[in-house]
């Protein structure tokens, strides 16, 4: 069986969000990643082979059918040149 190393998870049963000094991240929302990638001036298809994903993948992503992982966001924001001070997952 695998534990959870990080703290904060009270039911090793069922998923937990990790937290860094009460700093919780989020996946990103599909509004977020459609925006990052226009704000980089990307196609679907040049933002999923910057990252190193499937098109359909990053397809699923911006129709929010499946959640994008938060180092994948952060490797996209830090790969594409945008600033990443910004905090798009903001709501």
């Amino acid at each position: 069986m695998l534990i959870p190393l990080w703290g904060g998870c009270r039911d090793r049963f069922k998923g937990c969000v990790m937290s860094f000094k009460k700093k919780v991240f989020q996946s990103p929302s599909a509004e977020t990643i459609k925006k990052a990638r226009s704000e980089a001036g990307l196609t679907q298809e040049k933002a999923a082979e910057l990252i190193h994903v499937s098109v359909r993948a990053w397809q699923k992503w911006e129709q929010g059918e499946r959640q994008m992982p938060v180092p994948n966001f952060e490797l996209f924001i830090l790969k594409s040149g945008l600033d990443p001070n910004l905090i798009f997952w903001l709501p």
